[in-house]
């Protein structure tokens, strides 16, 4: 895809949000960069040092697999977003309505941004992108497994979500081959954070979870989704408690949550 073509994508995305959740990116407080695999560290670096000077605190991004298996990354620093999209990553496509396109990236990292900002507010309201963002505590230490996890889970929904109102398209139906493979992969591969994340978000945007009442209603129709999947049953807990905080508090956190989720992330393993 043209660098034009992806850049028009992400004014769409970026106007998608700021109608639906009434965020206010612009063009002045949300930045798009464009690199290749082998230009990826030095577009970083110059991009970093421009705007987000904070992420080079850490040498990670220099590490052989950085950017072996991203798509994007998103920033957060003061009144400044960006994302970096790395144009030639292949990401194996799932469904080319969801995810490994090139909008379903460019929402998921928006999702990010509006993730970070909003999250353990005490207004439980998305704040203007002229606030101060302030570095969430469950980097390291207790917790910060389950928020990894639940950082990754929730951008996916939230871009699923964005997408869902763009386009009007639910996911009707539970790709029952991807969900055995996410499940295998965290279980017993690399990558446990993300392919954890991905598991909760399949089951949970599908239409019949989506447009449920309650938690049992939307039970059964993951009972129904999932019947012969031998290890189903055991991610039922793992998204009742992000079904619930869902339906309780949105995208927006407390330690008390963390700890819970973190602890049901674990059984998993």
């Amino acid at each position: 895809m043209k660098r034009s073509e992806i850049r028009e994508l992400f004014d769409q995305a970026k106007n998608a949000y700021n109608c639906i959740l009434g965020t206010d990116f612009n063009d002045k407080n949300l930045l798009l960069e464009l690199c290749t695999a082998k230009s990826a560290v030095k577009v970083f670096e110059v991009f970093c040092t421009e705007h987000f000077p904070h992420y080079l605190k850490s040498n990670s991004y220099k590490d052989a697999d950085f950017f072996k298996n991203t798509k994007g990354i998103a920033f957060v620093e003061g009144n400044m977003n960006g994302i970096l999209y790395i144009t030639d990553v292949y990401v194996p496509k799932i469904n080319s309505e969801w995810q490994g396109n090139v909008l379903s990236v460019l929402l998921h990292e928006i999702g990010h941004l509006v993730c970070m900002r909003a999250e353990f507010s005490d207004t439980k309201t998305i704040p203007s992108m002229e606030e101060k963002y302030i570095s969430a505590i469950f980097h390291n230490g207790d917790g910060a497994f389950g928020y990894r996890v639940w950082r990754e889970m929730i951008a996916d929904m939230l871009g699923n979500h964005i997408h869902t109102k763009m386009t009007g398209l639910y996911r009707e139906q539970l790709n029952r081959e991807r969900l055995a493979e996410l499940f295998y992969e965290a279980k017993y591969r690399k990558f446990t954070t993300e392919a954890l994340a991905r598991v909760v978000s399949e089951m949970l945007t599908i239409k019949a979870v989506v447009n449920s009442n309650s938690c049992d209603e939307a039970y059964k129709a993951l009972q129904n989704q999932t019947y012969g999947l031998g290890f189903a049953d055991k991610l039922f807990p793992f998204c009742q408690i992000a079904y619930d905080q869902m339906k309780e508090n949105g995208i927006f956190l407390n330690k008390e949550f963390l700890c819970k989720f973190e602890d049901e992330c674990l059984t998993l393993m």
